[in-house]
């Protein structure tokens, strides 16, 4: 299960970004002011962050791929904050120190930074990581607002790939979703317009919005999501229901059902 906000404690802050699937690191505090040394396995890297893990307080900037010089506003709802993020200028094996404090301009602003503290040479399971290609989820489950990883579940064939993800189905017994290249808010894939079997990626302008997967069956049945990759883009997306077996051998793994 991911944690919840009741998990933190009080005033704890957490950088989400695309390097953690947008999950929760702890940042630690020393006096007014919190850090997280983080060793990068890719070029740059987007980041914002919340507080006590909850999605419902976001601190970001106001513009898309910000640098340092660029001041945090919140903790605010999430709801506004899709694709506000700082990018790092950091290169594959950079160690670099994040850190936050409260800005002199009062309540709801913040000074983030970040500086370089070394390089440290990537292991051979990190190098593999890093060559992986990424993908992510966004769906109804929550509202469109927050992305989510896609598990890399090996290469079927020479020249195929297969990344996946489990989710559960509502009270309204189904689920919708879209997918995101390299877990980038603005590489939208979905389904193509007139040829839904086809599958397309585009800009994320807002005009592809309701060009979704959705998943139908009773509520509470575990779908497993995969997607085909050739060439580094989506070829297929697909769902079955695992088995009973299936699912809880998954649960005990400790692998998130969404």
């Amino acid at each position: 299960e991911p944690p919840r906000p009741g998990d933190a404690a009080p005033g704890a802050y957490f950088v989400t970004s695309n390097w953690n699937g947008w999950g929760f690191d702890e940042m630690q505090r020393e006096g007014d002011a919190w850090h997280l040394e983080v060793h990068l396995l890719r070029e740059g890297g987007e980041f914002q962050i919340a507080r006590n893990r909850d999605w419902m307080q976001l601190i970001c900037p106001d513009v898309p791929a910000a640098s340092s010089d660029v001041q945090g506003l919140g903790p605010d709802d999430g709801s506004e904050s899709q694709g506000l993020t700082w990018k790092l200028d950091a290169s594959i094996g950079d160690v670099v120190r994040i850190s936050l404090a409260r800005a002199e301009a009062g309540a709801g602003v913040w000074s983030v930074s970040w500086s370089k503290l070394r390089r440290q040479e990537l292991s051979d399971e990190e190098v593999a990581i890093s060559r992986r290609l990424r993908f992510g989820v966004a769906g109804s489950w929550t509202d469109y607002l927050r992305q989510q990883p896609l598990e890399y579940e090996g290469e079927p064939t020479a020249l195929r790939s297969a990344y996946g993800f489990l989710v559960r189905l509502g009270s309204e017994g189904s689920v919708s979703f879209q997918l995101l290249q390299d877990m980038d808010w603005s590489r939208l894939v979905h389904p193509h317009r007139l040829h839904p079997g086809t599958v397309v990626e585009s800009f994320n302008d807002g005009s592809a919005m309701d060009l979704v997967w959705t998943i139908a069956g009773r509520a509470g049945e575990v779908y497993h999501v995969t997607a085909t990759i050739s060439n580094g883009k989506v070829l297929n997306v697909a769902w079955a229901q695992p088995s009973s077996a299936e699912v809880s051998r998954i649960m005990t793994s400790g692998r998130a059902i969404f």
